[in-house]
């Protein structure tokens, strides 16, 4: 996939902020400002290896390639005049309500079981002993479990590979709009269905599928599954998946005799066998993403 220089953006035409809005081991996402318009700020920390460069690259011209929707985090630019340097930086949307697995774990004293409580509207902020809080419902975790599931449709349809789907790279726009993030170890398919994956590294074990934990195979089935544990953390309020547990080969053979996440407090049984579906062991008895979106359309009727 070659770059397109259209969306170049020059040194001087954007600004870094000192604020720090998320890091790792190799990157490092800044606030910044570009024009008016205020934005997040994507780059590699000082000497990395050439194969972290390039997958930045790499996740950039997928960003390229996917263009804008709705559900998806919106490319602003990028700039890569340093690149001889070692330094390259991607210009993303800014959502300042952050990542939904911190706004969930912060928030989840303000979490009402009750869907039609007569005081109570959805993702409202109301005034509590003087302090403004945000109340939030189970009609909040369907919606965005819903516009999760119509993004990751959109990359399904576009054939591209997301892999690394889980409920910190799904960023809050507002509290009624949430975005896919992060496409580091996303992959487009050309002329074929799956992507094997030749060097292992740092792996997501506890969102990835079967077949991809056994021989690196990824596909939009593969998603599939680690859209399930997504919105699995959405129903827990931002629980960390398989949380007594640690990496071991044997939780492979713990998945294949059937090892599954739990029903979560605030997912219904219907909601639940939607996520059990998800992660069937055999790819194609998986659902595809566009019958996740009806069935969750479906339950969007009846709030």
């Amino acid at each position: 996939m070659v770059y397109n220089n259209q969306f170049e953006v020059p040194w001087n035409n954007f600004k870094l902020d000192s604020q720090v809005l998320g890091k790792g081991v190799h990157g490092v996402v800044y606030k910044g400002v570009k024009g008016e318009e205020i934005i997040a700020v994507k780059t590699v920390r000082e000497k990395v290896s050439k194969d972290v460069l390039k997958a930045l690259l790499d996740e950039l011209k997928i960003m390229i390639y996917l263009g804008k929707h709705d559900y998806v985090v919106e490319l602003k630019g990028a700039c890569t005049q340093f690149l001889n340097e070692g330094r390259v930086y991607v210009l993303v949307e800014f959502c300042p309500l952050g990542s939904i697995e911190s706004f969930l774990r912060n928030n989840s004293y303000n979490f009402s079981d009750d869907l039609y409580a007569n005081d109570y509207v959805s993702g409202r902020c109301v005034r509590r002993r003087s302090v403004t809080a945000i109340q939030l419902n189970r009609k909040d975790l369907i919606h965005w479990s819903f516009q999760i599931v119509k993004g990751m449709q959109y990359l399904e349809d576009k054939k591209v590979i997301h892999g690394d789907l889980a409920a910190r790279n799904i960023l809050m726009k507002s509290l009624f709009h949430v975005k896919i993030t992060d496409f580091g170890l996303s992959r487009q398919l050309l002329n074929t269905d799956s992507y094997v994956k030749k060097q292992q590294g740092l792996i997501p074990w506890r969102y990835m599928a079967l077949e991809a934990l056994r021989d690196f195979t990824f596909t939009s089935k593969s998603d599939v599954w680690s859209c399930g544990v997504t919105l699995w953390e959405i129903f827990t309020l931002g629980t960390t998946p398989y949380p007594e547990m640690k990496w071991k080969p044997e939780f492979l053979q713990l998945l294949e005799n059937d090892l599954r996440l739990y029903k979560p407090k605030y997912a219904t049984k219907a909601m639940y066998k939607i996520l059990t579906d998800c992660w069937a062991s055999e790819p194609q008895d998986r659902p595809t993403f566009q019958q996740l979106e009806r069935k969750f359309s479906e339950h969007m009727e009846h709030l």
